[in-house]
Formats: structure tokens, C-alpha cells, sequence
């Protein structure tokens, strides 16, 4: 049993040390926005410290369930050992989830002036982009875990919530899809209400 845990240790660490580099370099993207906001736009729409803080708040959240999810990080043929390397179909869902943290940041702040306003709805369209390709790149390279898996479907629910709640703020789409935004996590409370309650719950029928 030695040699067993001696390989999940080290395979855990290789793991942690690939998301610190990931993280860090997260950090680094969220700064040289806020640069870009704040001497691009500073004089004319001085929110950059403010929208960093809410971009930054989503991002760790991201990051730390990844960090929570990282002994997840095998493929569901291979129940022993996580894999080493995160693969790239993962990495492209998390970069999806930082360009949908910077979504974030302009939530609850004023409208965006002139040509900044389009800088939230690149983001966005970049990450809809990396959802059409993250899975391919996992499938392709031979990397699908329940890891990405988990990080996928969170990275979905909270395009779709920020997503809405940004459109809705700005006058885009009505109040009433803010229901889509939230169908998940109130989905989600529903299950864990009902096993607290002691009640079964079942999976949901394959759809597409």
C-alpha cells in the first residue's frame, strides 16, 4: 500500500502545481484589465478597482472549486489515481471561466461608455466559443475527466447567470429571463432540500 499512495501523493502535488501556475497566470490576466480599464477608460468611466473586485471575487470562486475538484481530475474508466496534467480541454474551460468573470465585473456598475461597451459582449462571445471546443480538445487528446466535466457545467450555469443578469441590467432582454439564469442553482437547492429532507432523488433523462 506504500508504492499506491507514494504515486497519488506525488500525482496530487504535479496537480496542485499546474493549478497554482494556472491561477497565477489568471491573476495576471485580471490585472492587465484593470490596467486597460483604468488607463484606457479612467477618465471617462473610473470604475477599474471596482469591477477587478468583482471580476477577482468570481475567479477565486472558480479556482477554488477547481482546487477542491483536483482529486476528480481522472478519467471515469480510471478510479485509482488522478491524472497529472489538467489537459487543455480543462484549461480552456477555466480561461472560459475567467473571460465570464470579467462578464462579471460590469454587473452593478454604471453603462459602459462608448466602444467599451463592447468589451463585455467579446468575453462573452469568447467564451461561448471555448464551449463549442473545450469538450472537442478533451475528446480529441484523449483527457475527459469528471473534473472537466464538473468545471464544465459550472462554467455553463454561471455564462448563463451572468449572461442574463448583464443583458437584463442593460435593458437587452426582459426581467423574465432572469429565470433562466437561475434555473440551475435553484435546481440545484431543490436537490438538497429534498436529501436533506430525506426525500429520493433521481437523475435527470438524457436530453439534448
Amino acid at each position: 500500500m506504500i508504492l499506491p499512495t507514494f504515486v497519488l501523493n506525488s500525482s496530487l502535488q504535479r496537480l496542485r502545481n499546474r493549478w497554482l501556475v494556472v491561477a497565477s497566470l489568471s491573476v495576471v490576466g485580471l490585472w492587465l484589465g484593470y490596467r486597460f480599464l483604468q488607463d484606457g477608460w479612467g477618465d471617462v468611466w473610473p470604475y477599474a478597482g471596482h469591477w477587478l473586485v468583482s471580476a477577482g471575487a468570481v475567479s477565486v470562486y472558480l479556482l477554488w472549486k477547481v482546487w477542491q475538484w483536483l482529486p476528480e481530475n481522472r478519467r471515469s474508466c480510471d478510479t485509482e489515481f488522478p491524472l497529472s496534467t489538467l489537459g487543455i480541454g480543462t484549461v480552456l474551460t477555466l480561461v472560459r471561466g475567467v473571460a465570464i468573470a470579467s462578464v462579471a465585473g460590469f454587473i452593478f456598475l454604471p453603462y459602459p461608455v462608448g466602444n467599451l461597451l463592447w468589451i463585455p459582449a467579446i468575453l462573452y462571445t469568447m467564451a461561448a466559443i471555448g464551449d463549442a471546443l473545450d469538450g472537442l480538445l478533451a475528446r480529441r487528446t484523449k483527457h475527459v475527466t469528471t473534473l472537466g466535466i464538473r468545471l464544465d457545467l459550472e462554467v455553463d450555469a454561471l455564462s448563463v447567470l451572468i449572461g442574463s443578469l448583464l443583458a437584463v441590467l442593460y435593458e437587452r432582454l426582459h426581467i423574465w429571463y432572469l429565470a433562466i439564469g437561475f434555473a440551475r442553482y435553484i435546481f440545484v437547492l431543490g436537490l438538497w432540500w429534498r436529501t436533506r429532507c430525506g426525500r429520493p432523488v433521481n437523475n435527470l433523462p438524457s436530453s439534448q
